[in-house]
C-alpha cells in the first residue's frame, strides 16, 4: 500500500487491519474504547425501540447489540468499512442477523426519516467531522431523530499534551497477530500536527503486515484528522441544539471527568 492512502477509504490498510489492531488495544486496556460495550449494553435495556448507531465502522458495537437482542440501525459514510460490518453478519445466526442494518450516509446530512429512543456516536466519531459548523450540523441532524426524551451518547477524543506538541513522547508502537490469518500486523503512530487555532490534530499511523513466511504483504503510511472541543464548548452546542446534559464521564469505566481524558456525554432531548 503506498503512502497517503484514505484513511478508511477503499482499499486501505487501516480498514483491512481495523479489528485486529483496535481489538488488541481493547485486550491490552489501553483503547479509549474500553467497557463501552458493557456501558451500550446497559442504556439500551430500557429502549423500547430500535438503536441508531452513527460511525457504526466494521459493525463492532451493533453486532453486540444485536446480540443481546435489540434492533440496530448503523450509519457509516465509509463503504469500506460497511463491507466488512456487513460481511460479518454472514457468520451469525438468522435472528441476529436480521436485527441488524447498515446506511451509507454522511452524519453532518443524516437524513433517514425516523426518529429513535437512544443514538450512540461510539469511538470518538463524531470527532472526525474537522470544523465547527460541521460538528453542530451533525449535532442538530442528529436531534432530529431522537424521540422526544431519547438519549444520545458522545464519546470524544480529547487531547493530551503529547498530542499538541509531537515531540514530547516516543511513538506509540502495537504489534499483534492476525488470529485468522497468522500474519504479524505492526501499527505505529509516527506523527502528529497540532492546530491550535483550529483545535484540530492529524495523526499519521504507519501500518506494516507480515504474511507467516514473512514477507511484507503491506506497508503505508495513513494519516486521519480529527477536531477536539472543550467540555463548556460541547455544553453550548448541546445547549443551542436543544439538549440536555444528563451525564459527563471521563471513560466508560466510571471514571470522572477530568483534563486529559475523553468525554463520554450522555445527552437528552426534551421530552
Amino acid at each position: 500500500m503506498a503512502d497517503g492512502a484514505g484513511y478508511y477509504g477503499e482499499g486501505s490498510v487501516s480498514v483491512a487491519v481495523y479489528d485486529v489492531v483496535e481489538g488488541a488495544l481493547i485486550d491490552a486496556g489501553v483503547s479509549a474504547c474500553c467497557g463501552d460495550l458493557a456501558f451500550y449494553r446497559a442504556l439500551a435495556a430500557g429502549c423500547a425501540g430500535p438503536v441508531l448507531e452513527v460511525g457504526t465502522g466494521t459493525g463492532r458495537v451493533a453486532w453486540a447489540l444485536a446480540a443481546a437482542g435489540h434492533a440496530v440501525v448503523g450509519v457509516d459514510r465509509s463503504a469500506a468499512m460497511l463491507a466488512r460490518a456487513e460481511a460479518k453478519g454472514a457468520a451469525l445466526p438468522p435472528e441476529i442477523r436480521g436485527r441488524v442494518g447498515f446506511v451509507r450516509q454522511d452524519m453532518t446530512r443524516l437524513d433517514l426519516g425516523r426518529r429513535f429512543p437512544l443514538i450512540l456516536v461510539p469511538h470518538r466519531t463524531f470527532n472526525h467531522v474537522t470544523d465547527a459548523a460541521g460538528q453542530r450540523a451533525a449535532l442538530e441532524a442528529m436531534c432530529r431523530h431522537l424521540e422526544p426524551g431519547g438519549r444520545l451518547v458522545l464519546h470524544l477524543y480529547a487531547p493530551s499534551v503529547r498530542d499538541l506538541v509531537p515531540d514530547a513522547a516516543p511513538p506509540q508502537i502495537l504489534q499483534t497477530r492476525d488470529p485468522a490469518t497468522g500474519e504479524a500486523v505492526r501499527w505505529s503512530i509516527v506523527g502528529k500536527a497540532s492546530d491550535l487555532e483550529a483545535q484540530t490534530v492529524a495523526t499519521t499511523v504507519r501500518f506494516t503486515v507480515l504474511a507467516p513466511d514473512g514477507a511484507v504483504r503491506a506497508d503505508g503510511r495513513e494519516t486521519v484528522a480529527v477536531r477536539w472541543a472543550t467540555q463548556p464548548e460541547t455544553r453550548y452546542l448541546a445547549e443551542l441544539c436543544g439538549l440536555e446534559v444528563e451525564a459527563l464521564h471521563g471513560d466508560f469505566l466510571g471514571g470522572a471527568p477530568g483534563p486529559d481524558k475523553d468525554q463520554v456525554w450522555v445527552l437528552r432531548a426534551a421530552p
